[in-house]
């Protein structure tokens, strides 16, 4: 079941139970038969969209910690133009 996965933040399990009624925030001592107990089998359809939804927005995140990480490392410099008196933006790497 592709709802169960470690993309899963507070903010979907919040989602699941809005959506469902049902309460299944993760806590100790949660385990998939607790979740199958509460009638989890009726909500599969809006558990699948909110984990692939949780799924997309993981991979989101990891590409945008990725281009962070790349512009980290450039600098830009402002030169004034001597005619124009306007300034640019250079690349100083």
């Amino acid at each position: 079941m592709d709802w169960i996965n470690s993309n899963l933040k507070d903010r979907h399990w919040e989602e699941i139970t809005k959506k469902t009624g049902i309460n299944y925030t993760p806590h100790e001592g949660f385990t998939f038969q607790n979740i199958l107990a509460q009638g989890m089998i009726k909500h599969l359809e809006i558990c699948s969209e909110v984990g692939e939804k949780a799924y997309r927005e993981a991979k989101f995140e990891e590409q945008l910690k990725g281009i962070e990480m790349e512009w980290k490392e450039i600098f830009f410099v402002l030169t004034e133009n001597k005619l124009t008196h306007l300034s640019t933006i250079s690349n100083r790497n």
